[in-house]
């Protein structure tokens, strides 16, 4: 839920600048969700709070990251694909 919520309202800005935007919902639910997924079933969460939290950050951070890296080279890749004919 909270991947959503967090997804949601930086796709609203987001969906002006790339093509393909809807995908940032999916990978911030995803991320989210593998984060907190990680933390419960490895028991960092019962072991260091910090470290917990430092890892769940982590982990949404590359999946959005990589998310949004993709988004900016196939919004320049459809940018450079077009031919004008005079």
């Amino acid at each position: 839920m909270l991947g959503m919520m967090i997804g949601l309202l930086q796709w609203l800005f987001l969906r002006q600048q790339a093509v393909h935007s809807s995908i940032w919902l999916l990978s911030s639910v995803l991320g989210a969700g593998l984060s907190v997924t990680l933390v419960i079933e490895t028991d960092l969460i019962n072991s260091s709070g910090v470290l917990a939290y430092m890892a769940a950050v982590l982990i949404y951070v590359v999946a959005t990251g990589l998310t949004l890296a993709m988004l900016i080279s196939g919004k320049h890749a459809s940018q450079s694909t077009i031919t004008h004919t005079d």
